[in-house]
């Protein structure tokens, strides 16, 4: 099946999103992407033009096709993980995280508990961070986690960033010590006003009492057995999220 500039185009989002090529880099030539994909230069020239007008890239005199930063764009807990699936880094190049906690609690929120198929009040381990991209808090992210999760990597119990010598996650020590698959369901966004912690966190200032609307995804992850863990990120007002298959 021939090559098309959709194809090409998904090539190098990928390649862009797992920071093979940072911002600031050059994509290869037309004519290297021409003999890569053996395809024609107008093929190749329309995948560029897709990338263009996604904001990914853009044509600079003398130097080619450059990828560009995207400091309103942020990368999700689900894309995250995609990536270091992928071979690409936890962080990007201008991100960061702070004000990492880990704590064991009692769940009361009905939702996490139909989630994670729990009694109300049950005991669930809680962690948060607060990413940063280019010195401003762009998400604060959660996990809500079972205890068979955290009975199996004991190092999430943690409040530090959890990373092996290798680049390893938590998420492929549970795998390995388990012998389970993690698989993630759909990712939910709705929409709500954001709580006095969030806002902290996030450095919004915003008068007190005031009903600031923020953007948050959840996804359920799975093992063979049943659910295990419910992430969620609040994405600071004035960031935009752009889905795996755009991004």
């Amino acid at each position: 099946m021939a090559t098309t500039a959709r194809d090409i185009a998904a090539h190098y989002r990928r390649v862009i999103t797992d920071e093979q090529i940072r911002p600031g880099e050059r994509l290869p030539t037309v004519r290297a992407t021409c003999d890569r994909f053996g395809v024609a230069n107008t093929t190749a020239i329309r995948a560029y033009q897709m990338l263009t007008a996604e904001g990914l890239i853009s044509s600079e005199p003398r130097q080619g096709y450059v990828v560009l930063s995207r400091p309103s764009v942020v990368t999700t807990g689900a894309q995250r993980v995609k990536r270091i699936q992928r071979g690409g880094p936890n962080y990007s190049h201008s991100e960061t995280s702070r004000d990492h906690a880990a704590e064991l609690r009692s769940c009361a929120d009905p939702d996490i508990c139909r989630e994670l198929g729990i009694e109300p009040h049950s005991e669930i381990l809680f962690r948060r961070r607060t990413f940063v991209q280019n010195g401003r808090p762009s998400t604060v992210a959660i996990n809500v986690i079972a205890p068979r999760m955290w009975a199996a990597v004991p190092e999430l119990l943690q409040p530090g960033r959890i990373t092996g010598e290798n680049g390893e996650t938590w998420l492929d020590w549970y795998r390995e010590r388990t012998g389970h698959e993690l698989t993630q369901g759909p990712e939910m966004a709705a929409a709500r006003i954001a709580s006095t912690d969030e806002l902290a966190a996030l450095a919004v200032d915003a008068p007190d009492g005031a009903a600031v609307p923020v953007l948050v995804l959840r996804s359920v992850w799975h093992d063979d057995e049943g659910p295990v863990m419910v992430w969620e990120d609040t994405l600071r007002p004035g960031m935009w999220h752009v889905t795996e298959g755009a991004a």
